[in-house]
């Protein structure tokens, strides 16, 4: 069954929507791993550090894998509205958007990730 083209474009709508909460997930997330970490930062020790960061890594793969997914169902469904005519060509935004997120998803990670590591006294003497 075909879909018309006022029900591809609100899927796609609805699709962009789906990644912009992904997203808006994440950032909340990350935000609340630093003010946790910062606010706990006398009771953290290198071990709570670590399992800190496998937990936040694994949560952040688990995000990107989830934006790539529905970026490719994207990229299809533009695909869709473009061979259907009439409608604005945005495939060049597609890539920027997803490598403005990638960019933003891998800085925020990494700087999270390092202040965590600050956070975590090195030794027992320092705790």
């Amino acid at each position: 069954m075909e879909m018309t083209t006022y029900e591809t474009l609100a899927l796609f709508y609805e699709t962009s929507s789906t990644l912009d909460r992904f997203f808006e997930f994440w950032l909340s997330a990350t935000f609340a791993v630093i003010v946790a970490v910062h606010l706990g930062r006398d009771a953290i020790t290198r071990s709570y550090a670590t399992v800190i960061v496998m937990l936040y890594t694994s949560f952040t793969i688990s995000v990107l894998t989830r934006q790539m997914v529905f970026s490719n169902f994207m990229t299809t469904l533009r695909e869709n509205l473009a061979s259907r005519g009439g409608l604005p060509d945005v495939a060049w935004a597609i890539p920027v958007i997803d490598g403005s997120l990638l960019a933003t998803m891998a800085l925020g990670t990494a700087s999270t990730i390092y202040f965590v590591w600050r956070c975590a006294p090195t030794s027992v003497a320092d705790a």
